[in-house]
């Protein structure tokens, strides 16, 4: 038999992306901008300033998932377009 289970990923990721509300009140940029640096998600898009934890969000989460693999697959980029005509 072949095949496999996807037991994480993070293509949806955005949807999960922080962890706890954020305030209503005040400057909305500045709330924003707190949420994502003091209580989002762990993943390669956010800055990790201590190089030792890099990338640990990943092991913690094969860990977690008891996963015996794990498979980096980038989407593709869209291909520019000219529709310029003469």
């Amino acid at each position: 038999m072949s095949g496999c289970y996807i037991v994480d990923d993070d293509l949806m990721l955005v949807s999960r992306w922080l962890l706890a509300d954020v305030p209503t009140e005040g400057d909305p940029i500045e709330n924003l901008s707190r949420a994502f640096l003091l209580h989002s998600a762990e993943t390669a898009a956010k800055y990790e300033v201590d190089v030792a934890k890099k990338g640990s969000y990943l092991i913690d989460s094969v860990r977690k998932r008891k996963a015996d693999g794990v498979i980096f697959a980038a989407p593709p980029s869209a291909t520019p377009r000219c529709s310029t005509s003469r």
